[in-house]
């Protein structure tokens, strides 16, 4: 495998893996929307604002990194690492790297599924 078909084959799987957690980020907001109209939902919950915040960052974050996958895919040359690459060429975002917001989505993931988490179980849902 060549380096240009590696760096392809890390978008395509970065491309796959940030439109997955869009989906399922955006089908809990569904599921909170769904126990609030119900009133299972304690609305003033400090654990339900983080995970909202935390879910609605990682969205922005994957929208940023999914702009970025054609933007890297049509320069003349490839980059040695996807992870390295800048998001745009525009001279004050070139120097934020795909690996950096993509890291920042994973991280606002994980800090929106623990505050849902931690919500269940002190009984803020439900």
């Amino acid at each position: 495998m060549t380096e240009d078909e590696r760096t392809l084959e890390s978008l395509k799987l970065l491309r796959e893996s940030s439109a997955w957690m869009v989906g399922v980020q955006t089908a809990i907001f569904g599921f909170l929307i769904t126990l609030l109209n119900s009133g299972q939902l304690k609305l003033g919950s400090f654990l339900i604002k983080i995970a909202i915040t935390a879910f609605g960052l990682s969205i922005v974050c994957a929208g940023i990194v999914l702009g970025a996958v054609p933007w890297v895919l049509s320069r003349k040359s490839m980059p040695s690492s996807v992870q390295q690459a800048p998001i745009a060429d525009w001279p004050l975002v070139n120097k934020i790297s795909i690996g950096w917001v993509s890291g920042f989505q994973y991280l606002a993931f994980v800090i929106g599924l623990v505050s849902l988490g931690s919500a269940v179980i002190w009984k803020q849902i439900g």
